[in-house]
């Protein structure tokens, strides 16, 4: 509906999105993480970056859900 491609990766997990954001080769827009997972992030640095939801054209867009993200990784 949107237009954009996307790929589908097993196995994320804290310690590939530790390593993608510490060397620089972040491979991942969005990942799914459990709550304690993305606290426990937190916790240890600056590991995600705000959404910038002005980027989407909401008028041609899937409406966003109240339940969704703000945040996204890095």
């Amino acid at each position: 509906m949107s237009g954009i491609n996307t790929r589908d990766f097993a196995g994320a997990d804290i310690n590939k999105v530790k390593a993608m954001i510490e060397t620089g080769n972040v491979e991942w827009d969005v990942v799914q993480l459990s709550r304690s997972t993305v606290k426990n992030l937190m916790k240890k640095g600056d590991y995600f970056e705000e959404i910038d939801y002005d980027l989407v054209d909401m008028r041609t867009s899937i409406r966003r859900s109240p339940r969704s993200p703000r945040w996204r990784s890095c």
